[in-house]
């Protein structure tokens, strides 16, 4: 069994497609993505699931950026790696939909990354007694807040992020100082203002609120391309020149396509 992990075309930051060949139909697999030896741990969209056949293919659109990613696939008690791959960005942090369809490069500062653990256990006074009862549980990560600055399109697409009501993917290279390398935030507050001018240009800058989630569909699984690529590449071609295209290839090859090469 083995798993390979690739960039494609599909847009910036790259994706990643995730290839597991060798797992019998049937068999239970978790494929997560790590960096910083193992220390940041996110989860792949759709990546806990159950084998259909002998390939299981899974696109990420939520890695570290600028680092090492190594990929891992759990089988049967068993651990698979894949050869470790670097998702290159110009910045140090995104804001992106679930999807990755709306990405917005943001400027992050330094707010000392203020975090309230979301303490759930609760005692109450009870007279006569020196000590209250207590309903213990565990407690949740609670929430925090992001300062950011966007300029441009950027801003179009932080407010339709915001807008859209869902939780969003917080990716960042490592140097940034937040506890983890990817999250997801569902936005509580978000106030902005326009940014100083003599310090940042024409810019709006950000306070957003949030709590932290869990992914609202694990089991979603991703595709790097839309029908529209499809259809953007295959324009100029006919039926004849799209078979000669994939003469000879499998259906996994033609599965995991890279459609940006052909894209104009």
């Amino acid at each position: 069994m083995t798993l390979t992990a690739t960039l494609v075309s599909a847009g910036t930051p790259q994706p990643v497609q995730l290839v597991l060949t060798g797992i019998p139909a049937g068999t239970r697999f978790v494929i997560e993505g790590t960096a910083d030896a193992g220390a940041s741990v996110w989860p792949v969209p759709g990546g806990i699931g159950v084998a259909d056949s002998g390939q299981t293919v899974r696109v990420d659109n939520r890695s570290a950026l600028n680092r090492s990613v190594t990929y891992r696939a759990t089988v049967a008690g068993v651990t698979h790696t894949a050869a470790p791959v670097t998702i290159a960005h110009p910045g140090r942090v995104v804001l992106q939909s679930l999807d990755g369809q709306i990405v917005a490069p943001v400027r992050l500062h330094d707010n000392d990354d203020p975090r309230e653990l979301d303490l759930r256990s609760h005692a109450t006074t009870v007279p006569g007694r020196s000590r209250p009862p207590a309903r213990v549980a565990p407690a949740g990560y609670g929430s925090g807040a992001l300062e950011v600055t966007t300029t441009g399109a950027a801003t179009a697409a932080l407010r339709d992020l915001l807008l859209s009501g869902l939780p969003i993917v917080v990716r960042t290279d490592g140097t940034a100082p937040l506890e983890r390398a990817v999250d997801l935030a569902l936005p509580q507050r978000a106030p902005y203002s326009l940014a100083t001018v003599r310090e940042y240009g024409d810019s709006r800058r950000w306070v957003i609120s949030f709590l932290f989630v869990d992914d609202p569909e694990p089991s979603a699984v991703l595709a790097a391309w839309t029908n529209a690529d499809f259809n953007a590449a295959m324009a100029a071609r006919t039926n004849a020149g799209f078979n000669a295209l994939f003469a000879g290839s499998t259906n996994l090859q033609f599965n995991t396509y890279d459609w940006g090469q052909l894209l104009p």
